[in-house]
């Protein structure tokens, strides 16, 4: 049998040099202008191919996972004209090598990174200014565009914390993909609620409460109760400690949550009409569309995204892309079903719903955990026996 030549320190690093280039790129690249996560991660994958006969251990259905996307990659580019969500299958491989390799010390770092973003997050919130302000560029126009507390706050002047990331938006992607990666960790959901709120994500406040909900109705009755109890308090505490410290703040924080009941809002009706017309361009594709998709059409003519991670995959990278996403999530959610892994049927639910509602799958940070997450799944539910030995902190907590 073939032994492991990657020592536990290595594994580390492997480990720390993948996260770092991550979820420190926004700051580097908004400050230094340096594409930390294009370098950082080419070295990541050199380094990790000293190691090729170590990441062939993993099971044959996680191989064959990542042959297929990067076969799909192969036989896609040829009809397309842009490689804009290209990384929709590299990012699969780049998730495999992190698993295969260094998965423990991968979910150690990402709590560190987890716990490290709720300080930044509430100093940024209770000072009103940003840790850094992010620069990024369009991909594909080009033209650059700065985040700051004025722009992300929009029409309504809320106040919307980012800490590390390059805005509210992908720190709330971060939050659910931990919330999904920890099903079980009760501390870890909280924080991510009081993260989620720190952020004005109104998407993963639902999750959050979703998550909590689900937690609380595997207790046993008599520890539901003083759960429902201790949490009812302690929100009643954080919004008089909130609404005292910052008043009118506060406020508008709660007042743009409360829209939720609203079917009025324009950015829901501003989704609902990308969706439409997502689904008019893939109604009117060719046959060599329809299968490999023509990347980056969409945002080409409509200068924004799907807002649905489903529905990109279709106009992106076609009915190969949709299916190769699809089943991968379908065999999971069957497979917990079967052996009764409720809390992993829930979380590929939910990321089904996410899915669903936002382009989850295409930002770096979030299509890494989504796969790293996916992997785990896997091995959860398609080798339970070997799952049993996985070391504690692989398997879901």
């Amino acid at each position: 049998m073939y032994k492991t030549t990657i020592t536990s320190y290595f594994k580390k690093f492997l480990a720390f040099i993948l996260i770092f280039s991550l979820f420190a790129d926004a700051y580097i690249l908004s400050i230094f202008n340096v594409n930390l996560k294009l370098y950082g991660g080419l070295f990541f994958i050199i380094i990790s191919l000293f190691f090729f006969k170590d990441i062939l251990q993993i099971s044959y259905t996680n191989n064959l996972i990542v042959f297929v996307s990067i076969l799909l990659l192969i036989v896609s580019i040829p009809f397309w004209d842009s490689y804009y969500t290209a990384y929709s299958y590299i990012g699969v491989a780049i998730a495999f090598i992190a698993y295969a390799l260094a998965r423990v010390q991968v979910k150690k770092q990402l709590l560190i990174v987890f716990y490290l973003c709720i300080p930044i997050a509430l100093y940024e919130y209770f000072s009103g200014s940003y840790l850094f302000d992010s620069v990024f560029a369009n991909a594909t126009t080009g033209e650059e565009f700065v985040i700051n507390e004025n722009v992300a706050g929009g029409l309504s002047g809320v106040f919307r914390s980012k800490a590390i990331f390059y805005g509210s938006t992908s720190f709330g992607l971060f939050l659910i993909s931990m919330m999904v990666l920890f099903p079980k960790r009760f501390l870890i959901i909280n924080l991510a609620i009081l993260c989620a709120f720190l952020a004005n994500s109104r998407l993963a406040l639902v999750i959050g409460v979703l998550f909590l909900s689900f937690n609380i109705l595997q207790f046993k009755s008599g520890k539901i109760l003083k759960v429902s109890f201790l949490l009812a308090i302690t929100l009643i505490l954080a919004h008089f400690i909130f609404s005292y410290l910052l008043e009118n703040y506060y406020m508008i924080s709660i007042n743009r949550i409360l829209e939720l009941k609203s079917n009025e809002l324009a950015g829901e009706s501003a989704r609902k009409r990308f969706w439409n017309q997502a689904i008019e361009m893939f109604s009117g594709y060719s046959w060599d569309e329809l299968i490999f998709g023509d990347n980056g059409a969409y945002v080409k003519k409509y200068s924004n995204g799907t807002e649905s991670g489903w529905l990109s995959l279709l106009v992106d990278n076609g009915l190969l892309g949709f299916l190769f996403y699809s089943l991968i999530f379908i065999k999971i959610l069957a497979a917990s079903i079967k052996k009764k892994m409720v809390h992993i049927a829930f979380a590929i639910i939910i990321i089904s719903i996410v899915m669903g509602v936002v382009t989850y799958h295409l930002s770096a940070i979030s299509n890494f955990l989504l796969w790293f997450t996916l992997f785990i799944f896997l091995e959860e539910t398609t080798f339970s026996k070997k799952a049993a030995s996985l070391p504690t902190n692989l398997r879901l907590n």
